[in-house]
């Protein structure tokens, strides 16, 4: 991934995926040579940056994040040291948050999420929306999505990630495989009429970019 700003993306959305799917032990082992927990304090700074409201979806969350810093706390540098310690106690503030201030912060984030994608969300729908996007962002760097089965959550995937890093389509690879599967839906049967027309406005958004790329 040439662009910062879309490697960023990709990464926030992979750590979201793996702490909504995975366990303490799944996430700790992903992360426990240094390199990788070097990228891992990386991601977690960006996303507190970009996306705190995230960690205040679930308290079990901010656990299984503070369970990979804790294996890696004695064994690491004075400065990832320092950087362990700050995060402790933002996640503790988290934590300790006002409900009022928390549940005002989460209704903003739940809009955004929401306008991005286009639709209402519950609450389960709002996490497995996340999780989706973290599974098709993997699908079109990595695999082939001419046999990928095709439901609106896909599309809704693509039109988040379309809200949210429009560069990730100016890559070749990326453009031709989210066309295909916006080509898909519009070939199921018994498409509603509102699915089509929000299916063609996100094709022809990406075109656009796609062809104005430097």
């Amino acid at each position: 991934m040439e662009n910062d700003d879309v490697a960023k993306f990709y990464n926030r959305c992979l750590l979201k995926g793996m702490i909504i799917n995975q366990d303490v032990e799944e996430i700790c082992k992903s992360f426990e040579n240094e390199k990788d927990f070097d990228l891992f304090l990386s991601i977690i700074t960006d996303l507190i940056v970009e996306e705190k409201e995230f960690f205040m979806l679930k308290d079990s969350f901010i656990f299984k994040i503070v369970s990979v810093l804790s294996e890696h706390l004695e064994s690491s540098s004075e400065q990832n040291k320092e950087l362990i310690n700050d995060l402790y106690d933002y996640f503790r503030k988290v934590l300790n948050l006002d409900t009022d201030e928390k549940n005002y912060l989460l209704s903003n984030y739940k809009t955004e999420y929401e306008y991005a994608r286009g639709c209402q969300l519950s609450d389960d729908e709002h996490l497995l929306c996340i999780s989706n996007d973290s599974l098709l962002l993997k699908i079109l760097y990595y695999d082939d999505v001419s046999e990928m089965d095709i439901d609106k959550s896909v599309l809704f995937s693509i039109d988040y990630i379309l809200y949210s890093c429009p560069n990730i389509f100016k890559d070749k690879k990326i453009y031709s495989n989210v066309l295909l599967l916006i080509n898909k839906c519009l070939k199921q049967d018994n498409l509603s009429s509102e699915y089509e027309n929000n299916a063609k406005e996100i094709k022809s958004d990406i075109q656009m970019i796609y062809k104005k790329k430097v």
